[in-house]
């Protein structure tokens, strides 16, 4: 391909490379590559998704993830980025990159829907201060009366109980 900058050909000759061995993570890898040189951004996460259930190695798999969520943030497919970004975070939930990916999700339209999948992840990792944070911000959403009560009340035992502030509950 850069020996004859032939993108187009180049792409075909992966893609029949792929059909015939759909297991290669190499094939994906550099489909991904190429797709992305093309400005199929798409095309690319799709290889990229595809790699990821190849994977069993958990921080592997997590690695990919995470490239897939960035990609889909580009895209501005932020649901999805969620989605990647919280399988990342549940492969690999001691690595910041995924938590990371979230955090930065919260300044953006789907912000309700990222602090839902932090939520786990700070109480897996006893950040008791963000999940507060993310416990306050979800409950300016809930609508539900008995559900404002019940976050209300997890607000209040984190600020007694876990961060030893009172005055705060």
């Amino acid at each position: 391909e850069e020996a004859v900058d032939d993108l187009p050909k180049a792409i075909s000759a992966m893609e029949e490379a792929d059909r015939a061995s759909p297991r290669d993570r190499n094939t994906l890898v550099e489909l991904q590559r190429l797709h992305r040189r093309a400005g199929d951004l798409g095309q690319a996460s799709q290889a990229c998704a595809r790699e990821a259930e190849l994977l069993e190695d958990p921080g592997e798999k997590a690695d990919v993830l995470q490239r897939l969520a960035a990609g889909l943030v580009e895209q501005d497919r932020l649901d999805e980025a969620i989605t990647a970004y919280g399988s990342a975070a549940e492969q690999m939930p001691d690595r910041s990159a995924a938590k990371e990916g979230l955090e930065a999700l919260l300044k953006t339209r789907v912000a309700l829907s990222a602090a839902s999948a932090l939520e786990p992840i700070y109480r897996k990792n006893a950040d008791f201060s963000k999940l507060v944070e993310i416990y306050e911000r979800l409950l300016e959403a809930q609508a539900e009366p008995d559900d404002r009560v019940e976050r209300l009340l997890a607000i209040r035992a984190i600020w007694e109980e876990r961060l030893a502030r009172p005055d705060r509950a």
